[in-house]
């Protein structure tokens, strides 16, 4: 059985870009390295919001549950740090983050 959870971040237009790379090539690419993960999927909106706003969803889907545990206990909180470090300023109340975990397989809508 595999564990999800997925992230959604809200980015401005002016960021995006820079966002986008650095998700990419350097943050999504360390949380792949750890091993514990089946796959990691990025699904950002196509179109901005009246703010200027793009929504980046990122899903992680874990090989276990043990794998996302261990992830969450031990990986987790040095790219958080990293991440924060990065965004937090640059991003500012344009920051949104929800994390919806998944556990168990997932259901098909169509």
């Amino acid at each position: 059985m595999k564990s999800s959870y997925a992230v959604v971040l809200v980015v401005h237009s002016a960021l995006q870009e820079e966002f986008s790379k650095w998700m990419k090539e350097d943050h999504v690419r360390k949380i792949a390295n750890t091993g514990l993960f089946a796959n990691i999927t990025c699904l950002p909106a196509e179109d901005k919001d009246a703010d200027g706003n793009i929504t980046n969803i990122f899903i992680y889907r874990a090989k276990t549950p043990e794998s996302l545990m261990a992830y969450q206990e031990k990986d987790q909180p040095g790219l958080k740090t990293e991440f924060l470090e990065k965004w937090a300023d640059p991003l500012k109340d344009g920051l949104i983050k929800v994390i919806v975990r998944v556990e168990g397989e997932e259901e098909n809508l169509f």
